[in-house]
């Protein structure tokens, strides 16, 4: 019995190999970043800061310590602050789940960074198996989109790492086009809702690529004799409606107007503070940040490639934005498709994701200022995008699907005399695929270093304060960045503290807004606030200057 139960387990050692490498990427490519006892958060003390501080905001919100999620207590008092960048929604319960645990602030960021490869990897994973894909390919095809050199050039940026809603929408697409079910259009807006409601950057893309993969539908489709591949799509959505029960129907509907509405509830702020501020994103701004040639051969991080892409110095505006070279490896496998080509039950949907991730790449691309993108860049939503480089990241999803079928096609073929070549190349590229993505240096800031920095600054508080306080922390300017790190400082101070600060740093700022950088300039957001708010009244700005306690600042006693 023994021996029958354990050549079950091992009758297919393969089917182990996924969650081996994903442990094996989970372990070197983050936890061991975090280094001994969870030491280090990945990034640095900016933009990842300023996410602990968001998912932070959403627990104390949900546990009534801070009255409105919309209002966080920044650039006080602004109002709608937290529409001024992503806010995490989708996933914010997550970490949460662990500040219910007892977890401190940093060390729930940790664990609800760390969820976000195990979602991606599983999403992927369970697509790949729904196709047919061998565990092996699989594996190789789900690694490189929850570990791929692109996304690891954007650990700073950790609200980007959760796309575990792109594999899902774009197979429930391809799904609802094979097998037309009311059901399947159902899951694919819930999914695409959902990952908006994850990251609205990532949700746009996303929209983008379904968007894209639509177009595309008539040239991969099937159609029957004598009809048009434009009508083949409107067909079976016309007879999945028809063959779908009138209870299920009305489901259907209440449900999609229900999607429709919460995606409202999303946006509206956003609209809102669009409307309320003037917020714009200037031509040139945007057209920085789209990607370039060059874009997609950078990967100054990685320790097999870096040094080539130093040697790249035309791109120096954002940088950092632009490391998109997926890989030798990656490239490799798609130039292997002349010999291998994909499976044919499923070679319709590689190529159609292939085709998708060309199309999206076609027109975002800058080639020496001229772009697509200025076609795409009137409609509202997509103009407020500001770095559309990061479309690398849903645009790995297509390209996952295409070396995942590539692999596929290798790794069927029987391990006999003609066919051993492609076996052994499968695994080479495969190797190759794990080593460009375990080589790579990672960022990471010390967590008791961070934590030291508040402790500081808690200690400059004097023993008298004012009821409902307000804090400003004295900003010497040195740099945007360093002055984003001391802003910062103050909004996690005043979190800590459950007072609302002047300070504060986002993807946006309200007009009038100025770094608190001498005494004489703590009153300016109080007065561009009135100003905003057509409030004339003197005893408003006597009321709010009486309550600010200014911090590092020199003889600055702004009380009566």
């Amino acid at each position: 019995m023994n021996a029958k139960y354990f050549k079950v387990i091992f009758k297919n050692p393969w089917s182990y190999f996924p969650w081996i490498i994903f442990c094996v990427g989970l372990w070197i490519s983050v936890i061991r970043n975090m280094g001994p006892g969870f030491a280090y958060i990945p990034g640095d003390l900016l933009d990842n800061r300023f996410n602990n501080y968001i998912l932070e905001h959403f627990y104390r919100w949900v546990i009534g310590r801070d009255a409105s999620y919309w209002n966080a207590g920044i650039y006080f008092p602004f109002p709608n602050t937290i529409a001024f960048s992503e806010n995490l929604l989708g996933t914010a319960p997550l970490y949460a789940c662990f500040r219910w645990l007892g977890y401190d602030r940093e060390t729930s960021f940790q664990a609800w960074y760390i969820l976000g490869f195990f979602f991606n990897f599983a999403s992927s994973f369970y697509v790949f198996q729904k196709i047919g894909a061998k565990p092996l390919a699989s594996g190789a095809g789900a690694f490189f989109y929850s570990f791929g050199l692109p996304i690891m050039g954007q650990e700073i940026h950790a609200q980007l790492v959760y796309r575990c809603g792109v594999p899902l929408a774009c197979y429930f697409f391809w799904d609802f086009s094979e097998r037309p079910k009311l059901w399947k259009l159902l899951l694919v807006g819930l999914c695409f809702i959902w990952q908006i409601y994850i990251s609205i950057y990532n949700g746009i893309f996303l929209g983008l690529l379904l968007l894209a993969i639509f177009i595309l539908f008539p040239f991969f489709l099937l159609p029957p004799p004598g009809e048009s591949p434009l009508m083949t799509l409107p067909r079976k959505l016309q007879n999945a409606w028809r063959e779908t029960p009138l209870i299920w129907r009305t489901i259907f509907v209440a449900s999609s107007t229900a999607l429709l509405a919460s995606l409202f509830a999303l946006l509206w702020p956003y609209y809102s503070v669009t409307k309320m501020y003037g917020f714009t994103r200037t031509s040139s701004e945007v057209f920085s940040l789209l990607p370039k040639p060059e874009s997609y051969i950078l990967a100054d991080n990685s320790l097999i490639w870096g040094n080539l892409s130093a040697s790249l110095p035309n791109i120096k505006f954002f940088r950092w934005e632009h490391q998109l070279f997926p890989g030798l490896s990656v490239i490799i496998m798609i130039l292997a498709s002349f010999v291998w080509r994909p499976k044919l039950e499923y070679r319709r949907l590689a190529w159609l994701h292939f085709c998708a991730m060309l199309m999206l790449i076609g027109v975002t691309f800058d080639f020496h200022g001229y772009s697509l993108y200025h076609l795409l860049s009137i409609f509202p939503g997509i103009n407020s995008i500001r770095a559309v480089t990061r479309i690398v990241l849903i645009l790995m999803w297509p390209t996952a699907v295409f070396i995942t079928s590539v692999l596929d096609s290798m790794l069927e073929l029987t391990f006999s005399g003609k066919t051993r070549t492609a076996n052994w190349l499968a695994y080479i590229f495969i190797s190759l695929l794990l080593i460009e993505t375990l080589a790579f240096r990672h960022l990471h800031f010390s967590k008791a270093d961070a934590q030291n920095r508040l402790a500081e600054i808690k200690n400059m508080i004097p023993a008298d304060t004012p009821q409902d306080p307000i804090l400003v922390l004295h900003i010497i300017q040195q740099d945007w960045y360093q002055d984003g790190i001391n802003e910062i400082d103050a909004m996690l101070v005043a979190q800590d503290l459950g007072w609302p600060t002047l300070n504060g740093y986002s993807g946006n700022s309200p007009k009038g807004y100025v770094v608190p950088n001498t005494c004489r300039r703590v009153h300016e957001p109080i007065l561009a606030y009135m100003h905003f708010a057509g409030i004339t009244n003197q005893q408003f700005y006597r009321r709010m200057s009486n309550r600010i306690i200014p911090l590092g600042f020199t003889d600055c006693d702004l009380r009566e």
